[in-house]
């Protein structure tokens, strides 16, 4: 299936934009606040797990416009990095994200369009080629050990 294609919000003309920002687990609920304050046009939720050396922040963008997924996507991320102590911000498709364990995994790289280690480097594959490619699987897997593990 096309990225677009995927993206777009079953029955609906609505695209859906998910971006999951990693953040220690001491700042989650002031970066939530902030992200509220700061950024009302989306919707926000906090992922925290016992057993998750980090937690997440699922930022949610709907768009009626399919050229615009791919500047959203950055935005998101980029806006994690500016509100907080952003680990990495990774986009992925709707479903792709079930648990700790999805962030960077190599299983899923097709799901997974863009990311970010830090503001100065937004990374997009929105191409299928690109996301399909073994490349891309070993660029994913190489982002993983850089938040599987950390102090909260």
């Amino acid at each position: 299936m096309k990225l677009f294609e995927a993206l777009l919000v079953e029955g609906t003309s609505e695209y859906l934009v998910l971006c999951y920002s990693v953040f220690p687990v001491s700042e989650i609920d002031s970066v939530y606040r902030h992200m509220l304050d700061r950024y009302p046009e989306g919707d926000y939720f906090k992922l925290h797990e016992s057993q998750w050396p980090y937690a997440i922040l699922l930022s949610e963008v709907h768009l009626d416009e399919i050229m615009n997924i791919p500047q959203t996507a950055v935005k998101l991320m980029l806006r994690s990095f500016d509100i907080g102590k952003c680990k990495a911000a990774i986009c992925m498709l709707d479903g792709a994200f079930y648990d700790y364990n999805d962030v960077f995994s190599p299983d899923i790289s097709d799901q997974i369009y863009a990311f970010s280690i830090n503001p100065n480097e937004p990374i997009t594959a929105i191409d299928n080629v690109v996301r399909l490619s073994n490349e891309w699987k070993s660029i994913i897997a190489k982002q993983r050990s850089l938040v599987q593990c950390g102090n909260t």
